[in-house]
């Protein structure tokens, strides 16, 4: 639950920097009418206005009851809003592929159609930390590198050779996607390979269609 506090607190955030910029005053524009850039590391938040309380947000955020916020809700509905935040409502399945280049939509995709990723294994019994509130950089370096180490074994296990001894181009395996609410799933994806200019491009067709497995 943490990790839903980090994100709501760095959106209302990135909200109140929006709206203090949102002035549509040309002062200190250039020759050709084009305001100066102004990057976020220039930015002193203590000379901000901010009218916005974050230990207050976060501590309304821990004691809401998700529970009872959910209670009144069917399967059909649940469903309906894993869609809207751009997950799938079921995990993914090894050898299933999904995901797009320019969108986060996590339902499978046929093979057969332009997609980036397959899957090369699923864990759901993964050792989390289960201590309450966020975790700290360490603990996220060290849960990262966990769900990593069983991917490249998944990675192994798929491809029939290992993750460190690819020729280039090399196939990308990462711990992806995450789905809300179990932190004890890990699904691993695999992307890339030859023939593929980035690792974020599309393919078409299975990483067997395509004769590297």
């Amino acid at each position: 639950m943490g990790s839903i506090f980090r994100t709501a607190g760095a959106a209302l955030l990135a909200g109140a920097l929006v709206a203090c910029g949102g002035d549509d005053s040309s002062e200190g524009a250039d020759d050709q009418g084009v305001a100066d850039e102004v990057f976020i590391e220039d930015i002193d938040l203590g000379d901000l206005d901010l009218d916005i309380d974050m230990e207050e947000v976060l501590a309304e955020l821990e004691d809401l009851d998700f529970d009872e916020l959910f209670a009144g809700l069917d399967e059909a509905d649940l469903d309906e809003l894993f869609s809207d935040f751009g997950g799938a409502a079921d995990p993914l399945r090894t050898g299933q592929c999904w995901g797009l280049k320019e969108s986060v939509e996590q339902d499978p995709i046929p093979c057969d159609q332009p997609h980036v990723y397959e899957v090369v294994g699923v864990f759901d019994d993964f050792d989390h930390d289960k201590s309450e509130g966020p975790l700290t950089f360490e603990e996220l370096q060290e849960e990262t590198a966990a769900k990593r180490e069983l991917c490249e074994g998944a990675f192994a296990e798929y491809f029939g050779f290992s993750y460190e001894e690819q020729d280039t181009p090399t196939i990308v395996v990462d711990p992806m996607p995450t789905y809300l609410g179990q932190p004890e799933l890990v699904v691993c994806s695999a992307h890339s390979g030859p023939g593929v200019e980035t690792y974020m491009d599309e393919v078409v067709g299975s990483f067997a269609d395509r004769g590297i497995r």
